[in-house]
This record gives structure tokens, sequence and C-alpha cells, in this order.
């Protein structure tokens, strides 16, 4: 459970599921008990376990300190693939005629700015090949404008990352501290939460 000073900022509490299964799924809401049950619902489990509470400026889960398994990369890369292909399903029944629409009525929290489809997709992409990458020191994707082939070469890039990086240590940004383990957790977790947000766009607008 994360009710680090960064979850409290968002006045929200995280529930994450480190188990291999549930990979990446993280529930939030206002309070413990109804992110527990979010999470609870998102992975059908019978009931949640809570094995350790980030507080304060804690960052990282005793899981992420781990070194990273070829199970978590080969189960990382898997939700990956499965997203990716929503993602760009989405976008295709949207039609490019309609990728930088705003529909205003679209329920989306006030800190996620990307607000139509293309803004979605291109954040997706900037954070896992830029943003996530640049925190553990490797290397970044540059980026193009045609939104499918940057899609596809981001997807190629983060494999690649993947395969290359190392297993172990602890890296320091700014004021923080990422693992390979908490780049895969965050990886699996990232377009599937944003997808959310992309299928709300595209059925208002289509």
């Amino acid at each position: 459970m994360d009710r680090s000073d960064v979850m409290a900022s968002l006045g929200q509490v995280a529930v994450w599921s480190l188990d291999l299964a549930a990979w990446g799924e993280c529930a939030q809401a206002e309070t413990e008990a109804l992110a527990l049950e979010a999470l609870r619902r998102r992975t059908g489990a019978d009931g949640v376990v809570v094995t350790e509470t980030l507080r304060g400026e804690d960052q990282l889960f005793a899981a992420d300190r781990a070194p990273a398994t070829d199970a978590h990369v080969t189960r990382t890369l898997a939700v990956l693939r499965e997203e990716r292909t929503r993602t760009i399903e989405q976008l295709r029944t949207a039609g490019p005629e309609r990728w930088d629409r705003e529909d205003p009525d679209v329920d989306q929290p006030g800190w996620m700015p990307w607000r139509t489809p293309a803004a979605i997709a291109r954040h997706v992409v900037d954070t896992e090949s830029r943003g996530y990458a640049r925190r553990l020191g490797l290397p970044e994707l540059e980026p193009v404008d045609d939104l499918l082939e940057e899609l596809s070469r981001s997807a190629a890039h983060v494999r690649g990352l993947l395969a290359s990086m190392p297993r172990t240590g602890v890296h320091r940004y700014r004021d923080e501290l990422w693992t390979p383990m908490r780049l895969l957790r965050r990886l699996a977790w990232h377009e599937r939460v944003e997808g959310v947000f992309l299928r709300r766009r595209v059925r208002a607008l289509v």
C-alpha cells in the first residue's frame, strides 16, 4: 500500500499488486478501504492482504529492491503487448480525424492534462521510452511525428531496454529512487491505467 507523501498530496491511497499473476495492477481511492476493494474487483481476488505500507518519503517497496527476474520481465512484456494492441485499436476506432478532439464532459482527474486520444497515446510513449528510461539512466527514444509509428517504435525500444538493462541497483533521479523492479511494476501499470481514459475519450467521440 502506498500512503507516501506523494499520494497524500493527491488526496489518494494507492494499493499495488506485487503478485506476478496481477502484476502492475493498482487501485487508487480516497480511503484505504475503497482502494482495497477496488483492487479486489480489478484482480478478481477473494481478498487483498496488505504486506507493506509506504509512508512519508518512502518510495520503494521491499520487492522493488529485489533483483528483476526473468519471470517479471516476461510478464511485463506480455502486459505491454496486450495494452499496446488495445491502444492502437482504440485509435483506429476513433479515426485520425478525432485524435486531437476533446470532449469536456469526460470524467478525468484535474492532474491529468492529456485530454485527447492523441495526447494520451503520446503521454504513454513519452513516459515509457523517455521518462522512465531517464530515471534509470537508460537510452531514450527520439520522438517522431507519426503517432502510430511512435507507438510501434516505442514498444520496440522498451523491449530492447528490458532485454539489456541491469537487473539490480538503486538509481537516484532528482528526488526519486528507481530500481529495475520499480520500472517493471510501473511499466505494467501505466498504459493499462491510461487506457481506461483513452477508452472513455474514444467512446465520447464516436
